[in-house]
C-alpha cells in the first residue's frame, strides 16, 4: 500500500526520460513480501525463533541494475537521468517518498543504513529470494489491476519530475 516499490516498475514502464537519484551504483535493498512470508512459515514449521533482519538481498543491489530490470521486464524505452543528491534536495524532491528507495547521506540521520542491513543470520536460517524480474513483473500486474483513479502514496508527479529534469538539463548547459 505504500507504493514505494511499485512506483519504480510503473514509472519505468511508462518510458521516456526517468529521473533517478544519485548514480546507477546507488545501493538498495528490498524484499518481495512473498519471500518474507514463505520464510516466516518455514521458520514456524521448523520451530525456529529469534531476532532477524528481513530484507534483501544479502548484498544490496545497484539502483541502475534494478531500473534496467524494470525496463527489460516492461519492454519500455525508458532512459535514466541520474541527478546528484544536492540538486534533488535543492529542488525539494522528498527522499524516500517522491523518489522511493533514495535516502541521501545525512537525511534523515536515522534513515542511514536502511539500504545496507545485514541479513546474513536470516539467510543462514533459510531466507531466500526470487529473481527481481519476477517481482517486477508481478508488481506491474498488480499495479495494472488497480482502478485508474488509484491515489498513489509515493512517487514524483509527472509535472514535478519534468520540472526537475528541465532544471537539471538547463544547469548542465
Amino acid at each position: 500500500p505504500t507504493d514505494r516499490f511499485t512506483y519504480w516498475p510503473v514509472r519505468v514502464a511508462q518510458g521516456g526520460e526517468v529521473l533517478a537519484p544519485d548514480s546507477p551504483d546507488y545501493k538498495c535493498q528490498v524484499i518481495d513480501v512473498r519471500d518474507l512470508a514463505e520464510w516466516n512459515i518455514r521458520m514456524i514449521e521448523a520451530g525456529k525463533t529469534g531476532i532477524y533482519n528481513g530484507t534483501g538481498p544479502q548484498q544490496p543491489f545497484k539502483l541502475g541494475d534494478f531500473l534496467s530490470t524494470c525496463k527489460t521486464v516492461s519492454g519500455s524505452d525508458a532512459q535514466f537521468t541520474y541527478v546528484p543528491d544536492d540538486f534533488l534536495l535543492e529542488h525539494e524532491v522528498v527522499p524516500w517518498m517522491e523518489l522511493p528507495m533514495w535516502i541521501p547521506a545525512g537525511f534523515p540521520e536515522e534513515g542511514q543504513g536502511l539500504m545496507q542491513v545485514n541479513v546474513s543470520k536470516a539467510v543462514k536460517d533459510g531466507l531466500t529470494y526470487r529473481p527481481m524480474a519476477e517481482t517486477v513483473r508481478d508488481t506491474l500486474a498488480f499495479a495494472n489491476s488497480r482502478p485508474a483513479d488509484h491515489a498513489w502514496q509515493a512517487g514524483l508527479s509527472a509535472d514535478k519530475e519534468a520540472g526537475v529534469l528541465n532544471a537539471w538539463h538547463e544547469k548542465k548547459h
